[in-house]
């Protein structure tokens, strides 16, 4: 089953200010839609022996595996590894290639990785020992290599990746697989994307879109197409942080044509949710150009991007898709507070916690993160205006109103902490602790806060951030301040 991923993402994207403050944390794109091999369509091929318990036990495997839900990796496994078991007792290493790498698809599903990998290099090795090469032994060993690249970008070990990935290629291209062959030219572009390579990755994504239009692909090239437009975005994104006003804004367009050439493929297609991670990527263009040009060019552009991110919206409410609500509620909230549209912001941002309250996800973290910023906000509002011509009790109303805002804020991020530690994020557990001790500084609880700056400055050693350990230090340095400790 191939697995695409496209836009959305969950992961959180952290960075740590001097002002302690966490930026808004907005879920966008992907750099390089990862894409698995097509576990179902093996079962037309693995019988070698007619009938034999091996091959019904792959067979229902492969079906299981090919159903939605957390259960049914679980409920496959069982009857992968009788398969495994008939397979490796008759000697068939075939049957023994395409029972492994199906194990290892089910492993991975259930992330669990060290265990996946396993499999997968127990598939190779069973399909090294087959003889003749046939096609329809290499198709299966490529599918097998590109799963094992998937799984180590998956974990961030992008050279690993880029090795199977590579090699994978190579032996789709013998096997004269061709869709298979557009599929890793993906996956590749994508690795070299996070390596740094930009020419490399796109002219495989272009290669990548040149053979699934080729073969008619047209899920492939839809995807393919959102990546090119990740890829556009980025160089805009690039070009604008050199001041080539132009230049970015020319990427911005293409990254543009892109994307509506992708949804307009995923239209064809009903594809739902794809319409949708693709109308959320155009609303972050929409904002990129928003930067850019006159007055009224911006205000275009951001209302283009609301639009947008309300079209994906509609979408993930017709499909009950709560996680989707989730992420464009935030980025909508994102967009309102870059306008200063503070009511609007708020109420997006906490329609977006009450619909996954409590279930312990990333996007659960993000939205809580960004309440918490956006209390934060309302609370400096409050202490920074000008009092110079009001009584003292409009002061002291507006200082205490301040204080309420950034105990909300507190709130929300011990929250946000409670939620990414369970993660196991430790990137972003540091930054929160950085925003939690910043209000303890704004409550005047500054042993409270020296308390959160050390925990996170640990956390920024161990990850080797050296700019971040500064920006703590820094940090630890007011604090002793605020308790008089010069």
């Amino acid at each position: 089953m191939d697995r695409c991923l496209l836009g959305v993402s969950p992961r959180l994207l952290v960075s740590v200010l001097a002002t302690t403050l966490l930026a808004p944390l907005l879920p966008l794109s992907e750099p390089g839609t990862v894409l698995r091999g097509n576990f179902l369509a093996q079962a037309a091929t693995f019988a070698q022996t007619p009938a034999s318990s091996a091959d019904k036990q792959l067979e229902e495997g492969l079906r299981l595996l090919s159903q939605e839900g957390a259960e049914t990796p679980i409920a496959a496994l069982g009857n992968l590894q009788q398969a495994l078991s008939g397979y490796r007792l008759s000697k068939n290493r075939f049957g023994e290639g395409q029972a492994a790498s199906a194990i290892g698809e089910a492993h991975y599903r259930l992330r669990q990785y060290q265990k996946a990998e396993t499999a997968y290099r127990q598939a190779l090795v069973a399909y090294q020992q087959v003889s003749p090469a046939s096609e329809k032994l290499l198709r299966q060993w490529g599918t097998t290599l590109n799963n094992l690249g998937a799984l180590y970008e998956t974990q961030g070990q992008y050279q690993n990746a880029w090795d199977a990935y590579s090699k994978a290629l190579t032996v789709r291209r013998q096997a004269k697989d061709e869709a298979g062959e557009g599929t890793t030219l993906n996956n590749l572009a994508g690795v070299y994307f996070r390596l740094g390579d930009h020419q490399n990755a796109q002219s495989h994504y272009l290669a990548a879109l040149a053979i699934r239009r080729r073969v008619g692909d047209r899920a492939g090239e839809a995807t393919t197409l959102n990546n090119l437009g990740f890829f556009s975005r980025s160089a805009g994104q690039y070009h604008q942080s050199q001041g080539k006003e132009e230049d970015s804004r020319k990427w911005f367009t293409t990254a543009l044509n892109y994307y509506n050439q992708s949804l307009a493929i995923r239209q064809q297609q009903n594809d739902f949710n794809g319409q949708a991670s693709i109308l959320n990527n155009m609303g972050a263009v929409y904002r990129d150009l928003s930067r850019l040009g006159t007055p009224e060019q911006s205000r275009q552009s951001l209302t283009n991007a609301e639009r947008a991110y309300r079209a994906a919206l509609d979408v993930y409410i017709a499909q009950n898709d709560r996680k989707g609500q989730t992420t464009l509620l935030n980025n909508l909230g994102g967009l309102f507070l870059e306008q200063e549209r503070l009511e609007e912001a708020k109420a997006n941002y906490e329609k977006a916690r009450d619909l996954i309250r409590g279930d312990g996800s990333p996007e659960e973290a993000t939205t809580l993160s960004n309440l918490g910023f956006l209390y934060r906000s309302y609370g400096d509002g409050w202490k920074n205006r000008n009092l110079a011509r009001e009584s003292d009790r409009q002061k002291s109303e507006a200082l205490k109103n301040a204080q309420t805002y950034y105990r909300d804020a507190l709130n929300a991020y011990q929250n946000a902490l409670m939620v990414i530690r369970k993660l196991g994020d430790r990137a972003s557990e540091s930054a929160t602790l950085n925003n939690i001790a910043g209000l303890y500084l704004e409550l005047n609880q500054p042993a409270s806060a020296l308390e959160a700056y050390e925990l996170a400055l640990t956390l920024y050693r161990e990850g080797g951030d050296r700019a971040s350990e500064a920006t703590t230090r820094h940090n630890i340095g007011v604090a002793h301040a605020r308790q008089g400790q010069y």
